[in-house]
């Protein structure tokens, strides 16, 4: 008896060292120490300052010099820097680098800042039906070319029907949707669109509760602040983007506790970030964290957080707005890959009775608005075909974009036939 106990105990202590030494070779670490494995990040944190400040090194030294940021002056749009793709800003956080492409030829700004097939293209003056999307990476369609993404193919989709129409992209990589509001808020009355559409990817109910972005992706290339809303009893009230002057981001990382907003930051809790000798265990530390962030997660879309309330009056809020205006507020529900895991969807069904991570924050937006449902065509579509065709490395594929355009399309047609008739007649 006492053999087969001392052989167990052999056995798991050399499945725990086997584990232990697997992991050290597989988990990736970023330039503060912090470990991850693929979206698991190991506790405890370390705060992210070597990350940022490399990032911010980079945005400085790619800055215009004074010399030439004069000659910009005078022209109709501001430039700052030459090879930046996301630019810090005041109010919004960070957007699009004017009359910018990148290296690859993937994305194109004009100066206006908004994704364009060409470098010089101009929004002309408005003479016919005009459609705004707005919304984080989904929308914007990162991964694949202008001429691949949602709001090229809708374009396509209404003018092969006779309708005089046009698609404009202003959908951001990373936006919550307090940044897409905010965006459409300083664009409305310049461009003056006749339907909003917003990309409702439900990762961006966290995004709304962040204020500086390091915190919330540790390795991300958007190294900014960012303005957020809070609520104050049943309203929301605006808190300002708060660090203007990007060279002061890191001595507030550093300082973090003793900044006046820190509070603020929705990913900042102080226990995530004291060792524990436990955590010397890559496995411990693993298991742990894992368990922790599924069961955090979720609790994210629950109606008792404060991302859920704060999510929901924006929500309602962008709504009422864009409808003041007299223009017409479409959602789209944007599902991401692992809301297709199979694994991930018997979890939800099994423990918690439910479809998606986010159903309850869902279906109380459903309650608000009609929403533009992809997720059952895109369902299907992976049912008869590789679902893997449906996404590039993370973001939507050309294939899913075509689907989501569809979708959209019919939608209008179905729900708001006058706006269409109308632009027909116009020819």
């Amino acid at each position: 008896m006492k053999q087969k106990f001392y052989l167990l105990i052999s056995t798991i202590f050399l499945l725990f060292l086997l584990l232990e030494v697997s992991l050290t070779f597989i988990v990736t670490e970023d330039l503060d120490g912090n470990l991850s494995l693929n979206y698991i990040h190991l506790k405890p944190f370390q705060i992210p300052i070597i990350e940022t400040e490399k990032k911010i090194e980079t945005l400085i030294s790619d800055k215009l010099p004074d010399s030439l940021l004069v000659n910009y002056k005078s022209k109709n749009f501001t430039r700052k820097y030459f090879n930046i793709r996301l630019i810090p800003d005041s109010l919004l956080g960070w957007a699009p680098n004017p009359i910018f492409k990148s290296s690859d030829g993937l994305y194109v700004y004009n100066r206006n800042g908004i994704r364009t097939r060409n470098i010089l293209d101009e929004i002309p003056p408005k003479n016919k039906l005009r459609i705004a999307i707005f919304g984080d990476s989904y929308s914007h369609g990162d991964e694949v070319a202008f001429e691949n993404t949602i709001g090229n193919y809708l374009e396509e989709l209404l003018n092969q029907s006779k309708i005089n129409a046009e698609v404009i992209n202003f959908a951001v990589s990373g936006y919550g949707i307090d940044q897409a509001f905010l965006r459409w808020k300083l664009i409305d009355e310049q461009f003056n669109p006749d339907i909003v559409i917003l990309g409702v990817q439900f990762e961006n109910a966290k995004r709304n509760i962040n204020l500086l972005r390091p915190f919330y992706y540790f390795t991300t290339e958007i190294p900014y602040s960012k303005p957020r809303f809070l609520l104050e009893g049943n309203a929301l009230q605006f808190l300002p983007n708060p660090i203007l002057d990007i060279k002061n981001t890191v001595d507030i990382i550093k300082n973090f506790d003793s900044w006046q907003y820190s509070h603020f930051e929705g990913f900042y809790s102080k226990q995530n970030y004291h060792p524990n000798f436990l955590f010397y265990s890559k496995t411990f530390s693993l298991f742990s964290s894992t368990i922790s962030q599924l069961v955090g997660e979720i609790n994210y879309y629950k109606s008792s957080s404060e991302s859920f309330k704060v999510t929901y009056k924006l929500f309602e809020k962008f709504q009422k707005d864009v409808k003041d205006k007299g223009e017409v507020f479409i959602p789209v529900h944007l599902p991401v890959k692992n809301d297709f895991d199979f694994l991930s969807q018997k979890f939800l069904s099994i423990v918690y009775n439910q479809q998606f991570i986010y159903d309850e924050l869902f279906d109380a937006l459903r309650k608000k608005a009609n929403f533009v449902e992809t997720y059952d065509t895109l369902e299907n579509w992976g049912k008869t075909k590789d679902m893997n065709q449906l996404f590039m490395k993370r973001h939507y594929s050309p294939t899913a974009n075509k689907v989501i355009a569809n979708q959209i399309f019919e939608f209008i047609q179905n729900e708001h036939p006058q706006i269409l008739f109308n632009s027909k007649r116009k020819n």
